[in-house]
């Protein structure tokens, strides 16, 4: 696929594309992570941050391989990559903290899902439109 990049024809580097993808994602997660830990009144320290941050980035870059998230980078490939990695990341955080698996961790996920689609989402726009990708 044609991406145009820097006013020059033809197709942008596979390689700046998926670090472009990458980076993005990276910030929409952590703004997700920011405001959550805001809207619960915690402090947003480097700390609260990791600890809420590093499962969900650790499955996000974990998964990504399997299913081709950034290999064919596309609105299609990235919903079918958060349908995955935002769960088992979320999961494994709740799991991590030594929080039980129930009803509230359901409505957790559900309100994570919805709010991590709007912040990566609206970076991968962000970066496409920067970038000048159709």
């Amino acid at each position: 696929m044609a991406i145009p990049h820097g006013g020059r024809a033809g197709p942008a580097p596979a390689g700046r594309i998926r670090r472009l993808l990458v980076a993005a994602d990276a910030l929409g997660l952590l703004v997700f992570v920011a405001a959550g830990v805001r809207v619960h009144g915690g402090l947003l320290t480097a700390r609260a941050v990791a600890r809420d941050a590093m499962p969900l980035l650790a499955a996000w870059w974990a998964l990504a391989p399997l299913t081709g998230v950034y290999r064919n980078p596309g609105w299609v490939s990235l919903l079918r990559h958060w349908a995955v990695a935002v769960p088992a990341g979320l999961l494994v955080r709740q799991v991590l903290l030594g929080r039980p698996l129930g009803r509230g961790t359901l409505v957790f996920l559900a309100a994570a899902w919805v709010f991590t689609a709007v912040c990566v989402g609206a970076a991968r726009l962000a970066a496409r439109i920067a970038a000048g990708w159709p």
